[in-house]
């Protein structure tokens, strides 16, 4: 038989309690580490997702978060800092997310926006500046590894596209300390030794780290001091470097760099079809025109000339008479 004295909770009297019990043991504001997972922006606003290691995973929630311009993907190692909660509904404990930066990215990101403010405000990103991509190019400088998915995407969409066009590889190294230099002279060897009519630098994806050489200073620099326009394609869509805003145009993949750099061979043919057929048109038209102008002339001619015949016949007739009256 029960005690009279032994106390029975509810579960929402034991929920509070345990939340009260979290709110007393754990810091008010905390930063925990790990990988993004069930990434979710809801149409609130809000974003869900989980954050875990290898051995616990946790829930978590940031409000608002679509206003602050959040993004992030499934994989993605954070630091999210905030404070732990309790939903009592169901009774399960989340992490309250105030802020969030991928783990280890959070200096080079302060880096990474000074680099760009500086570079703003000497107007290396002003449109002004920026040179036209060729309508035409007959060939393309390329800086990026000789190994790789990208060489290779680039490459077969030029000869897809583009058969006509000449390509030439300058092979750089893409990651890693001091590869803004190999980037770097790449640039000069198209301005200099083989001169092109467009310079594409890429690579494929990575993290902040992978692509940190691509915010390179001096680089930005060589890119913005090129004679020859330059379509920058460093990482996926999502990612963005220091050289994207400095180069003539921005692809967001290397193939897409490609597809921008040329014209389909198809539609030149279909537009040189176009063009000899309105030049067919009007050369035929500018005939007839001549044509018919000649053809007046012509009878405008005959018209003077049969004139001048008859009044010269009609001041013989006159002067005729008048010697045959001076006679008799």
């Amino acid at each position: 038989m029960r005690s009279m004295t032994e106390k029975i909770y509810s579960v929402s009297k034991i929920t509070r309690e345990i939340k009260n019990l979290l709110k007393k043991s754990l810091p008010s504001s905390l930063k925990v580490i790990g990988e993004i997972s069930n990434y979710k922006l809801h149409s609130s606003g809000h974003l869900y997702f989980s954050l875990k290691d290898d051995k616990a995973l946790i829930k978590a929630i940031m409000f608002n978060a679509g206003k602050s311009g959040v993004k992030f993907q499934d994989g993605d190692q954070v630091i999210c800092d905030g404070y732990i909660g309790l939903y009592e509904p169901y009774g399960s404990y989340q992490i309250i997310v105030s802020s969030i930066e991928k783990s280890g990215q959070g200096e080079l990101y302060k880096q990474f926006l000074k680099i760009k403010e500086k570079l703003q405000k000497n107007g290396y990103f002003n449109n002004g500046h920026k040179k036209d991509i060729p309508l035409y190019p007959m060939s393309i400088g390329i800086i990026t590894s000789s190994t790789g998915a990208v060489i290779r995407d680039i490459s077969n969409v030029l000869k897809r596209r583009a058969p006509y066009v000449k390509k030439y590889l300058y092979p750089a190294n893409v990651q890693g300390e001091n590869a803004h230099k190999s980037l770097i002279n790449g640039i000069e060897f198209f301005n200099t030794d083989i001169l092109t009519d467009v310079i594409i630098i890429g690579r494929g994806g990575g993290s902040m780290e992978d692509l940190w050489e691509f915010n390179n200073e001096d680089l930005a620099n060589s890119v913005f001091n090129s004679t020859i326009p330059i379509i920058s394609a460093v990482g996926h869509e999502t990612d963005y470097t220091i050289i994207d805003f400095v180069a003539d145009k921005r692809a967001p993949t290397p193939s897409a760099a490609a597809e921008i750099a040329v014209r389909d061979i198809n539609d030149i043919r279909m537009d040189l079809k176009k063009y000899n057929m309105k030049m067919s048109s009007n050369i035929q038209s500018i005939h007839n025109n001549l044509k018919t102008r000649i053809n007046m002339l012509k009878r405008n001619f005959y018209i003077l000339s049969i004139e001048r015949i008859n009044s010269k016949k009609q001041f013989l007739d006159q002067r005729s008479l008048e010697l045959s009256d001076l006679l008799r």
